[in-house]
């Protein structure tokens, strides 16, 4: 971060870099304007809601080259994976409440994956994909649409 701060991380993001495009967009709303090898998703996909799992991995489709795939790092469901003062949600409930250290709160959509749960559920949409898992905390993996 430039200047300690996030608005000086998105000014820096927000300049020119050779082979790189800053846009920010609702991505549920947003439609790809080209195609590319690999779309990656850093501790995203566990915020993404139920209701639009299906229409978000055939916007990846359409999204991805031939012969591309999708990168993915998350969070695994653990006991010990939330703050110490934020109650862990029942496996299939959908939001969690996110306090943050000034005292705000919010409510999230939040899923904690394992490494079965994910790969069931990206083949449910379509998707051939390994996944795999550290013995703590996080899944990891790669998938390409079976179309």
């Amino acid at each position: 971060m430039r200047n300690g701060s996030v608005d000086g991380a998105t000014r820096h993001l927000r300049q020119p870099r050779d082979g790189f495009d800053y846009v920010e967009v609702d991505l549920f709303a947003w439609q790809p304007e080209r195609t590319y090898d690999v779309c990656f998703f850093s501790f995203w996909l566990s915020d993404v809601p139920k209701e639009h799992w299906q229409s978000f991995w055939e916007k990846i489709e359409r999204a991805l080259a031939p012969g591309g795939r999708a990168c993915l790092v998350d969070n695994a469901r653990s006991d010990r994976a939330s703050a110490r003062d934020h109650d862990l949600q029942g496996p299939e409930e959908e939001a969690m409440l996110r306090r943050l250290a000034d005292g705000r709160e919010y409510h999230i959509v939040k899923h904690w994956f394992d490494a079965a749960g994910l790969g069931s559920g990206l083949a449910g949409v379509g998707w051939n994909a390994l996944i795999r898992s550290t013995p703590e905390f996080f899944v990891y993996g790669e998938a390409t649409p079976t179309g």
